[in-house]
């Protein structure tokens, strides 16, 4: 929620687990939300550390007398702050106690299973972030990792430990923090889908290290600050994701697909781990570009996404760059084209060269194009004999400006 966490969760039979709540200015938002999908019964929440960008949202939550909480789960290391007091009254009001989670206890969760990963028991004085719950949640086919705001550090002691770890998808540590995500840790974990919630602040997050070391491990990155909620459905078999754009973000997990049609891009992964993400756009007859006035008098004018497939793309003040490949699902030996676009201020960068990286398993070859005068470029090779169902990233760069792509060759 914003630069802090917020997760729903149901199994599809009535079982549902919030996991954080955000600041305490985004309380109100999380419970609307809670109500909109006609749910008023919290069968677990829990506050994944102390920090009030976790905590502070579930105060709102836990006052909402029209929401019952089964019980309310925490790291077994309080809080030493004025939000954490009211957290903890605000528990005790509503006639609950709280219930301390360490490793390695495995709890059930109606449909679901959650392995406790962190933290330790009998820590003295321990950081917040570093005390932070890693929850490793099975749920049919699909496991998910959430990684409160852990470090590389506890990330090492996860995985020295030998436990297993792999999860399609993965909330990323501390919003995105260049002192979390290590190498080591996501191969580890092998995440396909990589979720960071993320807003506004003045620490660098998500870091460019980051966002690299997580697109070099294969992972799909989607951000709230830019893609504003984002839902993950399964059905127990596969999975599907779709980011809703609201203006502030949190992560869903719900247990049906969504029914909704939202202009955003939608990802389905099978239990062999083939991704096939699919694009809609809506042709219109006439587009009326919306203009913003700044007080510097500088005008942006917002065009929409390309037609093709697999479109995405990134904005970085007034620039946009767009990346999108010419089949999602090719067929080995043949040729693929990946295509890039840059604006500035809505308009076409034209003479700027781009660099296509693409990573395969074991190669990451390139191929390079230049930007014609609608900002347009796209080069093409042979997948060869690509491995049929493994997402290949496609790393698209203009003018310093960088989106992903991906295909999966068949």
């Amino acid at each position: 929620m914003g630069e802090g966490d917020s997760a729903l969760l149901s199994d599809g039979n009535g079982f549902t687990v919030l996991i954080d709540g955000g600041k305490p200015d985004a309380g109100p938002t999380v419970d609307a939300y809670i109500h909109s999908l006609g749910i008023t019964r919290l069968d677990v929440v829990m506050a994944s550390h102390a920090d009030s960008d976790h905590i502070g949202g579930l105060i709102t939550v836990l006052k909402d007398s029209s929401i019952t909480v089964g019980q309310v789960l925490y790291n077994g290391y309080p809080g030493a702050t004025a939000t954490w007091d009211t957290f903890a009254l605000a528990v005790a009001a509503k006639g609950l106690t709280l219930t301390p989670v360490q490793f390695p206890q495995v709890l059930t969760w109606g449909g679901m299973t959650a392995h406790i990963m962190n933290p330790a028991s009998g820590l003295s004085n321990p950081d917040t972030n570093d005390a932070s719950i890693v929850a490793l949640i099975d749920y049919g086919a699909t496991d998910y990792l959430f990684t409160g705001d852990i470090d590389s550090t506890i990330e090492a002691t996860i995985v020295a430990r030998g436990t297993p770890i792999p999860a399609e998808i993965l909330k990323v540590a501390h919003h995105g923090s260049d002192y979390s995500s290590s190498g080591p840790f996501l191969a580890a974990v092998q995440p396909q889908q990589a979720i960071i919630s993320v807003g506004p602040n003045s620490y660098g997050h998500p870091s460019t290290g980051t966002i690299s070391r997580l697109i070099s491990a294969g992972a799909r990155v989607w951000r709230t600050d830019t893609s504003g909620n984002i839902l993950v459905s399964s059905n127990g078999t596969t999975y599907t994701i779709v980011s809703l754009n609201a203006t502030q973000g949190m992560v869903v997990f719900l247990p049906f697909i969504v029914k909704s049609n939202p202009p955003t891009e939608t990802s389905t992964a099978t239990p062999t781990s083939t991704i096939t993400e699919t694009i809609t756009f809506t042709p219109t007859n006439t587009f009326t570009p919306t203009v913003t006035i700044t007080p510097t008098s500088t005008v942006t004018t917002v065009v929409p996404p390309p037609t093709g497939v697999n479109v995405v793309c990134q904005t970085n003040g007034a620039a946009q760059i767009c990346a999108w490949v010419s089949n999602g699902t090719p067929t080995k030996n043949t040729t693929e084209t990946v295509y890039g676009r840059l604006l500035v201020s809505g308009i076409g960068q034209g003479g700027q060269a781009m660099t296509a990286t693409w990573h395969y398993k074991s190669t990451t070859p390139t191929c390079t194009g230049s930007t014609d005068s609608t900002g347009n470029a796209s080069c093409s090779r042979s997948i060869g004999t690509a491995t049929s169902g493994y997402q290949v990233n496609v790393f698209i760069k203009i003018n310093g400006y960088t989106a992903t792509t991906w295909f999966t060759p068949q």
